[in-house]
């Protein structure tokens, strides 16, 4: 469900500002792409063990925050820097409780996804950085970009994942042409 809400907040977001730069808009397009693909991921996986999307109560929290982003800077600070950094943490938590569990097969699910969660994340920060005033640091930055309820605190869950923050911040290891 988070990832089909995620997707929704994204085509919105490019909607919204179509004058926005070229060269963010591709980079939310590939992330847009890249969450319908952890979608079917998802999708198959639950299919494999039975479950269908519907079977357990759904929340829409991503769709109430993202449908109210004003810009594009407020679109990195809420998506990338917050919710997609969280994923660092579900991903990386859920996906070690899976492999602990013996379930491979959903643990490998997740690894695949987890890789993307770092690019998106790393992908907004460099954005975010490249438009926040200079005197700023990321975190005077961003965390007014929040909207309510939304905290910093969002970004840190379940069990935090020094190395995939790590991998973030770090050069491009891949970024996908679209």
């Amino acid at each position: 469900n988070h990832e089909l809400l995620a997707l929704e907040v994204m085509a919105a977001t490019l909607l919204r500002f179509p004058n926005a730069d070229p060269a963010w808009r591709r980079s939310v397009a590939q992330t847009l792409l890249d969450e319908q693909r952890h979608a079917r991921l998802y999708l198959e996986r639950m299919a494999a063990l039975g479950v269908e999307l519907g079977d357990f109560p759904l929340g829409d929290f991503i769709w109430r925050i993202g449908r109210s982003l004003e810009s594009p800077q407020a679109y990195n600070a809420v998506m990338a820097l917050t919710l997609e950094q969280a994923n660092l943490d579900f991903a990386t938590y859920y996906r070690d409780q899976l492999r602990a569990l013996g379930d491979e097969a959903s643990a490998e699910v997740l690894d695949a996804v987890l890789l993307d969660e770092i690019e998106h994340v790393r992908r907004g920060l460099m954005f975010f950085k490249r438009c926040k005033p200079a005197q700023q640091s990321v975190w005077e930055a961003s965390t007014p970009a929040l909207p309510p309820p939304l905290t910093p605190a969002r970004a840190n869950r379940i069990a935090l994942s020094d190395t995939g923050r790590a991998q973030a911040c770090s050069p491009a290891t891949r970024l996908p042409p679209i």
